[in-house]
């Protein structure tokens, strides 16, 4: 029986946060993160989605200059658990868009020192345009921080083997279509074990991508 190989993208730990935008405004970037998951993926987001903030004197006695805590607790209610300066709430996701306006808020007036406010959303999906036939699909999280910024963490598996010249149309539109730069030594082999139940990562070749001959 011949070993299934698909193709996987996934940034490594050591790049920290994950991928920045490449919107520099949060609002052009959540736009396009929007169209992007809209037009080339279908799926859902996680329903269990954490919000965190800091009350006026931050986790060091840090003066915050935009009252995330006091507009989170009128946004959200009670806090699910709280700590000192710190308060967590568990949202729905009818709730996200409140939680985008008020990072935006928090992000638009931060003073840079540290993070009083930030939650994270996780989309898991299937690929649209294409036949996905990969083992449990991707997902993209998307964290939102007022100190950080809007960053990226997707862990993507393509239907396709990484040598497959009929779905390199596709996939060079999808990472122009991207709301952050797909990275080309971020792309592995990935061959489906025995079991069929997880996958097998091997590294492929450097400028495998760009030295293809249709790049």
């Amino acid at each position: 029986m011949d070993t299934v190989e698909h193709l996987s993208y996934s940034p490594p730990k050591s790049i920290g946060f994950g991928h920045a935008p490449t919107k520099r405004n949060v609002f052009d970037a959540w736009d396009m993160t929007q169209r992007f998951l809209t037009r080339n993926t279908q799926g859902a987001l996680r329903t269990d989605i954490l919000v965190e903030a800091v009350g006026p004197s931050g986790y060091a006695g840090e003066k915050m200059k935009f009252p995330s805590q006091e507009r989170a607790l009128a946004t959200f209610g009670a806090p699910e658990k709280s700590e000192g300066h710190w308060c967590r709430w568990r949202i729905g996701i009818e709730d996200v868009p409140k939680a985008f306006e008020l990072f935006s808020y928090a992000h638009a007036s931060h003073q840079r020192k540290v993070s009083s406010f930030r939650f994270c959303i996780t989309q898991d999906f299937r690929w649209r345009g294409i036949d996905d036939t990969t083992i449990a699909g991707s997902y993209l999280g998307i964290n939102f921080d007022d100190f950080n910024g809007m960053f990226f963490q997707p862990a993507y598996v393509f239907p396709f083997a990484f040598d497959a010249q009929e779905h390199r149309p596709w996939l060079q539109a999808l990472m122009k279509d991207s709301p952050f730069k797909l990275r080309e030594p971020y792309f592995k082999r990935a061959l489906q074990t025995k079991a069929g139940n997880s996958y097998r990562a091997l590294k492929l070749d450097k400028n495998w991508l760009t030295n293809a001959p249709d790049a």
